[in-house]
């Protein structure tokens, strides 16, 4: 029998009929998170506590395929599920005759935990949990997209051809799976769960209507995401604007989307697509786009009643759509380099020597972190001009004379200080070579470099430690992408955006003489590069690693001697303790332990790697550390200290001037 539309159903009711619930392919995966399923199975147990237990879910709209013949069927079905294949050769018929369709146009996450519930209670051996249909058993709710559907055939212990984790929302409905099945149902609970009085209502819309609209009319799930209203205003504006209306290219375009933005290695959420989107579409005409946040890009472009509003219907299919199709290729394309499915990532690293090409993403991507003006830059690259991000784009020069100069003026400083004083023969080499390498610095330098090497000094030198420039951003785009395109120019532009106002020679200039956040990503980034510079070892994505100062940050310890170490006053200490030659990565228990300790105590620690009961494994030792605790145990004057770490300022600089 059919779902008795317009009637209270119970939950039981919903699934023991001859019917199959479709997610079709415009709605986003499954989406339920531990709070939404908490608030659900708290209901349950607050209802069965009562004397007379009933339970309300909000209504599911669903809208009803007579055939497989019928356009929505072939519009909104993803033909390489096999379930839906399935149903489709076997014309929506069985042994017991035609079975009822529906495509759920709401309430698609409640439907599946339900009918997931109800499969952990009662077992895969009850029959109003499965559909027979050739031979083949099918769930009574076929999920998008078709590998989602394939996981969860494999949680169901039906049989699968894809069950290894690609996707967010496969990770959901497999611990969906694994928080009730650790629920102690009671058979309360279960006679309940099952019962006539845990109930929903069944609501059949019509085709026309309930599928130009995609508005949420629950109040359990999850709220829409500003990507979801952008949806459904798109699709008002296609009612209201466009002749003739498209609402499949709309409704199959967001789907695409949601699938390309669900994969668990997508470096972009729903909220950044939108604002990715709004750098692609309106940069040109309106340089604050950038720094808005997706909800106000929502409210200020869509939601708007200013006659553009007319002007933004009209454009939709003309204009918007092909734009997120871009936008959606190229994030799925980065998706792949990402997760290491594309071949191009067995290349030799064109920035850095011994790294492969897939370890510059990883690092450059999950790392360093590109804000979103950077990623748009390097998104619309491959998009204009078909190229590999990685890919060598032009010659470059770059200008060395004034941080040269800076670098000179810093290691004379410290050999007057070293001539001064009598220290040991290894500290004076170590300034004699450093003073070497910067003298033998090219005032200026050709360089062959690549768009990934493009935003990521982006990111380093123009939109953390300098000042973002819109407006100068927005002319760069304008003249790089859309004036007369061409590659070799543009990369050209971008790199002039780079080094304009002299931001080059301020992160050099900040290094060398600012006090950087330790927290920050960016900071952390240069010191692991360097760490791979010198000594091989990528510690970018180990977790068990901490910045330590040298010179500790509590001053305490040392207050009472600050003139035996060479400062002047407490600020003095202090500035040059937040210095990145005073820092290094250690392993978190021993950085731990040692805490606020004497630099010659901290040294023993660094040489040895260990301190106290604390002893650091093989692959959590940094050889920096190792490294400066030998020197620092080498010098016997507490006034050297200061000058080692002032040399390794210098170098940490240099390296920076050399890689970046």
């Amino acid at each position: 029998m059919g779902a008795n539309i317009g009637d209270f159903d119970s939950v039981y009711d919903i699934f023991n009929r001859n019917v199959v619930y479709v997610i079709p392919t415009f709605q986003r995966p499954y989406a339920w998170e531990e709070k939404q399923l908490s608030d659900l199975i708290s209901d349950i147990f607050v209802c069965c506590g009562k004397s007379n237990p009933y339970h309300y879910l909000s209504p599911i709209h669903l809208v009803e395929v007579d055939s497989p013949q019928e356009e929505m069927w072939k519009n909104y079905t993803d033909k390489e599920n096999e379930d839906i294949l399935n149903i489709t050769n076997a014309a929506f018929t069985d042994d017991h005759g035609k079975f009822k369709v529906y495509l759920v146009v709401d309430g698609q996450q409640r439907l599946t935990t339900l009918f997931s519930l109800l499969f952990i209670i009662s077992g895969n051996k009850v029959s109003f949990l499965k559909l027979l249909c050739e031979e083949k058993e099918i769930p009574k709710i076929i999920l998008n997209p078709a590998n989602d559907h394939q996981y969860f055939r494999n949680l169901l212990n039906l049989p699968y051809s894809q069950p290894s984790i690609i996707s967010k929302s496969q990770q959901r409905l497999n611990d969906l799976f694994n928080t009730l099945s650790n629920i102690n149902f009671n058979t309360i609970h279960q006679n309940f769960i099952t019962g006539r009085k845990h109930v929903s209502l069944l609501i059949s819309l019509d085709p026309n209507y309930g599928l130009q609209t995609f508005l949420t009319l629950n109040d359990r799930g999850k709220d829409l995401t500003t990507f979801e209203k952008l949806k459904s205003l798109f699709m008002d504006y296609d009612f209201n604007y466009c002749s003739p209306s498209n609402p499949v290219d709309i409704h199959n375009t967001f789907g695409n989307i949601y699938i390309i933005l669900d994969h668990h290695d997508c470096y972009v959420n729903e909220e950044q697509f939108v604002q990715l989107s709004a750098i692609d579409l309106w940069v040109a005409n309106d340089s604050d786009i950038p720094s808005k946040a997706a909800d106000t890009i929502y409210k200020d472009y869509f939601r708007t009643s200013s006659p553009s509003t007319k002007n933004v219907g009209q454009n939709i299919h003309t204009k918007w759509l092909p734009s997120f199709s871009q936008l959606s290729n190229q994030i799925s394309h980065l998706t792949n380099l990402l997760n290491g499915s594309n071949l191009l990532c067995n290349n030799s690293s064109n920035i850095v020597s011994n790294r492969t090409v897939e370890d510059d993403y990883k690092v450059i991507f999950h790392s360093l972190g590109l804000s979103l003006p950077s990623l748009a830059v390097l998104l619309k690259f491959r998009e204009v001009f078909s190229c590999e991000w990685q890919d060598i784009v032009c010659d470059v020069q770059f200008n060395n004379n004034s941080i040269k100069n800076t670098l000179i003026e810093r290691i004379n400083t410290v050999l007057g200080i070293i001539s001064q004083n009598e220290v040991t023969e290894s500290l004076r080499n170590l300034a004699n070579n450093l003073n070497n390498r910067i003298q033998s610095i090219s005032t200026s330098k050709n360089r062959n470099i690549s768009i990934l090497h493009i935003v990521e000094m982006m990111e380093l030198i123009v939109f953390k430690m300098g000042s973002t420039k819109p407006g100068t951003y927005s002319g760069t785009w304008n003249a790089a992408f859309i004036q007369n395109a061409d590659l070799i120019r543009a990369a050209k532009l971008w790199f002039d955006y780079i080094i304009s106002y002299g931001t080059r020679d301020g992160f050099y200039y900040f290094l060398l003489n600012g006090q950087p956040d330790a927290r920050d990503r960016r900071f952390r980034y240069i010191l692991s590069e360097y760490e791979f510079f010198k000594y091989q070892k990528n510690i970018h994505f180990n977790k068990n690693l901490q910045i330590e100062h040298i010179f500790s940050q509590n001053i305490n310890p040392i207050i009472s001697s600050l003139k035996n170490y060479g400062f002047m006053d407490a600020e003095d200490y202090q500035k040059f303790s937040e210095l990145i030659g005073n820092k290094i990565f250690l392993d978190s228990s021993l950085n731990s332990s040692i805490k606020d300790q004497p630099i010659h105590v901290k040294a023993h620690a660094y040489q040895t790697q260990s301190y106290a009961r604390t002893n650091v494994s093989s692959h959590n030792q940094t050889q920096s550390s190792i490294e400066i605790g030998n020197i620092l145990l080498s010098i016997t004057n507490p006034l050297h200290y200061k000058i080692y770490l002032e040399i390794r300022q210098i170098e940490l600089v240099l390296f920076a001037l050399q890689r970046f």
